[in-house]
């Protein structure tokens, strides 16, 4: 039971970190474009939709 909820957790970070730096790299994309202060929206925004 509690391999599978640390695997679960482990998985559930690795997701988490991952579309972390994929907002990360759309949001400096982003800011060539936009202000800052709407880059970090964006990216608050895309982590909250996922």
């Amino acid at each position: 039971i509690y391999i599978y909820i640390y695997i679960y957790i482990y998985n559930f970070l690795n997701k988490t970190i991952l579309e972390y730096l994929a907002c990360h790299i759309n949001t400096v994309i982003y800011s060539y474009i936009n202000y800052k202060v709407e880059k970090k929206v964006k990216c608050k925004i895309q982590i909250y939709v996922y």
